[in-house]
């Protein structure tokens, strides 16, 4: 028996590796880089310093960072619901929406880390060849 014949997959459990774990995975990503992204004052209880472009998980996050997680929870499974029961034309529609969509949020985050990163980087360099500067003309 050929290997490929052992491991056939039906069409449900094609659907439910080749597209809701990819999306899945990405959103999962975003989500936790959102979280990551918020700032201290929303850790120290100020739920009103909510950093996070969609209307959506901002109103989520407003409340608190579970109704947050609970909120992401139902998204993804109401996401992976239409994925696996929508015919198959219309299932690329809601799958590569919240592909890219997700795909952006997440990149905008570590785009925001790389940069806070950088400056610091810089700042920290910067204040170093003044110091130094500064001693070579004392």
């Amino acid at each position: 028996m050929h290997l490929s014949e052992q491991f056939t997959m039906t069409p449900f459990h094609r659907r439910l590796v080749g597209l809701c774990l990819p999306v899945a995975s990405v959103a999962i990503l975003d989500g936790a880089l959102t979280l990551w992204g918020q700032p201290s004052e929303y850790w120290a209880g100020n739920y009103s310093r909510v950093n996070e472009a969609s209307p959506t998980f901002h109103h989520w996050l407003s409340y608190h960072p579970l109704a947050f997680i609970v909120g992401f929870a139902v998204w993804l499974a109401i996401l992976s619901a239409m994925i696996l029961l929508m015919p198959r034309t219309l299932t690329l529609i809601p799958t590569l929406g919240a592909a890219f969509g997700h795909a952006n949020g997440a990149s905008t985050w570590l785009h925001l880390w790389l940069i806070r990163k950088n400056l610091q980087h810089n700042n920290g360099r910067r204040c170093r060849e003044l110091a130094k500067g500064y001693w070579t003309y004392v």
